[in-house]
């Protein structure tokens, strides 16, 4: 391995090595009881070599997340692995060894698991999306658009509409006198408005949410108004949202049933204790 190797590279190395590795025949050792306490004691780490493999495989690229669990299914059959996505957080997990060769449960320790890290933007998105709403300043709706402005349609367009709003406040009071009654009426009406033109209702976000997935154009609604101190108040909400994970958890699903040798299972598998 070199400090050139891709993850997949690396990936790869590690299986080719394990697999070498099969060959070795471990002594079969077997607990013995003790008259200490009468303790069970497992003799295996004084053994040559482990009685069976247990690994715990961690990424967050899902290449090498199909190379290491399409190797286990090559050396353990596709009878013995269980592989489970959870689509709400855009994870898998894979028990290599949930059944042994004549379809008996295993002891489910040979696992492997990815979760995807969302890009920087979509990171963004998610918080905004799960807190429904949320409610800016004029400044920090600026300070965002700059932030992601590789990603946004027409930055510098939304930019200047924010950086130039007016308020215009028109008062209207009325008077109605009879003999048998006196009313009175008040109305107040303000418009936001930017001397750029319109402030954008929808602001457009362009992006990829994990490496690999497909480009998603992703709406951002958005309105002002003014808030108990008479400040301008943008409130930002993701349209959608909903539909949209799940169309990205799909896109997610769709990707492990191509590259791997089982179809997965949606939900989260787990071995009870």
């Amino acid at each position: 391995m070199t400090s050139k190797d891709t993850p997949v590279e690396i990936t790869a190395n590690w299986i080719e090595n394990r697999v070498a590795a099969r060959h070795l025949e471990p002594t079969p050792f077997e607990p013995i009881t003790l008259g200490d306490s009468l303790g069970i004691h497992d003799l295996e780490r004084y053994a040559a070599n482990r009685y069976r493999e247990r690994y715990s495989m961690k990424t967050t690229a899902l290449a090498s997340f199909i190379a290491y669990v399409n190797q286990g299914i090559k050396d353990a059959g596709t009878e013995s692995v269980i592989v489970s996505i959870d689509p709400d957080t855009c994870s898998a997990l894979a028990i290599l060894n949930a059944r042994d060769d004549a379809g008996l449960p295993g002891h489910c320790d040979n696992v492997a698991s990815c979760v995807l890290r969302s890009s920087p933007v979509w990171k963004y998105l998610i918080g905004l999306g799960e807190a429904e709403s949320m409610v800016l300043d004029q400044r920090e709706a600026i300070d965002t658009i700059a932030d992601w402005n590789e990603h946004v349609t027409d930055a510098a367009k939304v930019v200047g509409a924010f950086q130039k709003m007016t308020i215009e406040s028109v008062s209207k009071r009325g008077s109605e006198k009879t003999e048998f009654s006196d009313e009175q009426t008040a109305m107040q009406r303000i418009d936001l408005k930017s001397q750029d033109g319109d402030i954008p209702s929808d602001i457009v976000f362009t992006l990829t949410p994990y490496d690999g997935f497909s480009e998603r154009v992703v709406t951002v609604g958005c309105s002002a108004n003014l808030d108990r101190h008479d400040d301008i108040a943008l409130k930002w909400r993701v349209r959608s949202f909903e539909t949209l994970r799940e169309s990205i958890a799909n896109e997610f699903a769709g990707l492990l049933s191509e590259g791997l040798g089982v179809t997965p299972v949606i939900g989260v598998v787990t071995p009870a204790k």
